[in-house]
């Protein structure tokens, strides 16, 4: 019996259209542009800056190098 209800269950789902991988990249590819040669389009790249301080000891503590990073946003140059 239910050998009978798993086939009839089987025979009334419609079949599936499997997806491609090329079905898939179309639309990234397709779209795939590089947007920093647009116009009237802003972009924003950020500049690292990094210091070095030497920090000079005493007769009680060596000398040691202090570090910053500073992060500045800029235009792009392209």
């Amino acid at each position: 019996m239910k050998f009978i209800i798993y086939a009839l269950f089987l025979l009334s789902i419609s079949p599936a259209n499997a997806l491609t991988w090329k079905e898939f990249w179309e639309p990234f590819i397709e779209n795939s542009q590089n947007f920093s040669r647009i116009r009237n389009r802003t972009e924003t790249c950020f500049k690292v800056i990094r210091f070095e301080e030497y920090v000079p000891g005493n007769e009680w503590t060596s000398g040691y190098i202090r570090h910053r990073r500073e992060e500045h946003s800029i235009h792009c140059p392209y």
